[in-house]
Order: structure tokens, then sequence, then C-alpha cells
């Protein structure tokens, strides 16, 4: 994900053996899932139209796979024809980098209104004539005054009258920052509340269908493409990835689905102490349990008719039958 993000293509290295079996079929066993991080990515056809992946790392070695072996997961794919992203198969950052340098814009102009702010406290009149020189020690004996005075008062005689300005700084709008935070968040789909933490239920659920779950579809279509042959794609083979956690649901809402599902044994003893955030035991690995008063749609009237070839009767099968939990 990390490759994915940061440079809108991730590669995948499967590492495989071949396995012949009794009937002298070959097939292939996966032992390694290996992420790559190439510095350099060319993409070359032989004659047979068979399409590699050259690569170059960081260590300077280089490499070429078949495209074939590669798992190759795509973000923002368009334009280009083989890689995500821009016409070069780059992210294409631009946007995000002006909306930035507009946010830090706004923050040197907050920083300068501020400062400003405090430059100048208050004016001084003084009600007589003063020179240059004069005026300048005027203004010395002042500030002295004003360090010196440790009560709050500042003594001036009839001949100056000193008039603070009030500081009204004008800083940016909550509107205006808002705006700015969303439209950064907005290049990745990440609304504030998530970046915040003070997301809703609905909130998360929204962030999890809007961004998280098309990359989980593309990931899972791009391992069912490499990791499966097309004829094992043709009989519907895939790789699904399912959230393992709750994550959009309340203790109650939890507490519902883990009795719906207890009732046909849908779900195992240690996948319900998970989702409450409890350890699983060992002692429950690979146990389910179910209710017994669920009968198969096809043989509901069998069973509460109590025919012969039912249960519950202690001689012809014919007798009454008798409900039983």
């Amino acid at each position: 994900m990390y490759n994915l993000l940061l440079n809108y293509n991730a590669f995948i290295l499967p590492t495989y053996y071949i396995y012949t079996n009794k009937d002298g079929t070959q097939v292939r066993v996966y032992d390694g899932l290996y992420p790559l991080k190439p510095t350099f990515v060319e993409f070359i056809e032989d004659e047979s139209n068979r399409l590699y992946v050259k690569m170059r790392f960081e260590n300077n070695f280089e490499t070429t796979i078949p495209y074939s072996d590669l798992i190759h997961i795509k973000y923002n794919y368009s334009v280009n024809e083989y890689m995500g992203g821009d016409v070069s198969g780059q992210p294409d950052h631009k946007p995000v980098l002006d909306t930035l340098q507009l946010n830090q814009t706004l923050l040197e102009g907050v920083a300068k209104a501020m400062k400003a702010s405090y430059a100048v406290n208050g004016v001084v009149k003084y009600n007589t004539m003063l020179d240059d020189g004069k005026t300048e020690a005027a203004m010395q004996e002042l500030e002295t005054k004003l360090r010196n005075s440790e009560s709050g008062f500042l003594p001036l005689d009839l001949k100056s009258e000193f008039t603070p300005l009030e500081r009204s700084t004008q800083l940016v709008d909550e509107a205006t920052l808002k705006f700015i935070d969303e439209k950064i968040l907005r290049n990745w789909g990440v609304p504030l509340s998530i970046l915040t933490g003070d997301y809703t239920k609905e909130q998360y659920a929204a962030f999890y269908q809007k961004t998280l779950e098309p990359l989980i579809i593309s990931i899972s279509q791009a391992f069912t493409k490499k990791l499966f042959t097309r004829r094992e794609r043709a009989f519907g083979n895939k790789i699904r990835l399912y959230p393992k956690d709750l994550i959009f649901m309340t203790v109650d809402q939890t507490l519902e689905m883990v009795n719906m599902l207890s009732n046909t044994g849908s779900i195992y003893e240690n996948e319900k102490r998970v989702a409450f955030g409890l350890q699983p035991l060992p002692e429950l690995e690979g146990k389910r349990y179910m209710s017994l008063n669920w009968v198969d749609v096809d043989i509901a009237n069998q069973y509460q008719m109590n025919n012969k070839t039912g249960k519950g009767s202690s001689d012809d099968g014919g007798g009454e039958n008798k409900n039983e939990e």
C-alpha cells in the first residue's frame, strides 16, 4: 500500500515451485509474495507479443520479468496504457501541491499579521512642540516608565497623553481553513472527521465504501488475474479480501450479528471472541455450534408430521409428534 499510494503503482512478485500430480499434470504451488520497489520500470514486448517488465533497483541491480508473473496494482489508472498515474506513469501531484502552497501562504500571512499587530502598542501625544532630539528623549523616558512599572499604572505629566491601540488581529475565518483542509484531504478521499478521529459510524462506513473498498476490489482483481490460470478463473476461482474486524458495528450491532450467525453455525467460537476484542482460545479452535431448532425446508413437512422416515416415535413412526428443543 505504501508503494501504491507513493508511486501509484505496486509490483508484487509471487514465488512458486512446480508440483507434478500422479496423473502427470503440473501445477504451480505458491510459497511467497514479495513486494518490489523498483526505481526504474520499462515495458518490453517480444516478437511473440509477450510482455516483459525490465526493472532497476536502488542498488543498480537489473532484471527482466514476464509481466504475466507479476502482480501489478494500479492507482488512478487512466491515460497510461500500462501504469497508473499520469501519461508518463508517475503520480500527478500538481493539484495537491498547489493547494499545499496556498496553505503555506495562508500560514505565513497569519504569522505576519500577528507580528504586525504587536509592533505598535499605542500612541503618545505630547501637548507641546518638541524637536527631534527632545521627542526621542521623551520616548526613551516613556519606555523606561513602562519597563519599571510593576503596578500596571503608567505615570504621565500634563504635557503628554497616552492612547493605547486595541489589538484586533484579523485571522483567517473558520470556513476558509476548513475549505483548504478539505481540499487537501479530498485528493486522497479522506474526510476531515477521519483525520481528527471524531467520525461517526456512518462517516466511517462512507469512507470505507468510497476510498478503501475500491482499493480492496482492485487488489483482489490483480491477485486473481495472476494467481489463477484462465481456465481456473473460468471455473469461478477468485481471490477475495474481507475486513477481519467488525469495523462499522457498535457493540449492540455486533451482538445481534453474532447471535444471528450462531443459530446457523456460520461463525466459529473464536470469531465470536475476536468480535468483542477477546483473545482466541486454543481449546475453541475450529469449533462451531448451531441451534437444533432449525430444519431444512425440503423436509419440514416430513419432520412436522413425523412419518416413518422421521425420528421421535418409539413404534411405527406414525405416533403423535413431540416438538423438542
